[in-house]
């Protein structure tokens, strides 16, 4: 089961508040989805547009049982 989050900003930075959400609203939604997640493997991704990201939002990434996987999807002008 997937869990993910995109977030398309250019301006603001991805800090660790960000994350520390999107990890407690992914353990909320378990939570309440007990029966139809019990025996289900999770991923939770996370995916930005722009890559500034805080050092501490960085940390938190690479806290192993914290188990969200950034990806860095860039943003095309042009695509408008």
């Amino acid at each position: 089961m997937l869990l993910i989050q995109c977030k398309n900003w250019s301006k603001w930075k991805i800090d660790k508040k960000v994350l520390d959400k999107f990890d407690k609203d992914c353990k909320r939604y378990i939570n309440y989805h007990k029966r139809q997640t019990a025996y289900k493997t999770i991923k939770k991704i996370f995916i930005v547009s722009n890559s500034n990201i805080t050092q501490e939002a960085l940390n938190k990434l690479f806290n192993i049982t914290n188990n969200i996987q950034l990806i860095h999807l860039p943003f095309d002008e042009t695509d408008k």
